[in-house]
């Protein structure tokens, strides 16, 4: 079984990964159980921008279908994993925490410094939108001034 912890750096490839991993015999659809990551707040998928929150919906509402569609009766506890996948959708779309962006880009420039590897290498969707762009973030933290300001 794989526990997995969805945060804001993982939420738009996590359905891919489990359904890839499922398609490869690696994992049953039911032994991969996400959960919703609430602390710390700046890494929440909370945080993000309006534009992937609706990303998310999108591939999360096509994951739960594709998930809804198991009728093996080896698959005893579909309905925990559907559950949790589920509940992505209302949560990212609860709270607008994008307020919370430029503490999310500080932590990330950080380990890409101690990693040696940049975030927006490794999460290209992610920073088309303006995340993880390391010395750029002054004007992300700009952005989130006008966010915070409507």
């Amino acid at each position: 079984m794989i526990c997995s912890t969805i945060t804001a750096m993982n939420v738009l490839n996590l359905p891919d990964f489990h359904r890839e991993w499922v398609d490869l015999g690696l994992v049953r659809a039911d032994d991969f159980i996400p959960h919703i990551l609430k602390q710390p707040e700046y890494l929440s998928i909370q945080i993000l921008p309006q534009a992937i929150k609706q990303q998310v919906v999108a591939r999360y509402t096509e994951h739960v279908a594709w998930l809804d569609s198991f009728q093996d009766p080896k698959v005893v506890k579909m309905h925990i994993t559907r559950n949790e996948f589920a509940c992505v959708i209302p949560y990212i779309q609860d709270v607008d925490k994008t307020a919370l962006l430029p503490d999310f880009i500080s932590y990330t420039d950080k380990h890409d410094a101690l990693r040696g590897v940049r975030f927006r290498d490794v999460f290209p969707e992610l920073g088309r939108f303006g995340i993880g762009l390391g010395n750029q973030a002054q004007s992300l933290r700009g952005l989130a001034r006008q966010l915070r300001a409507r």
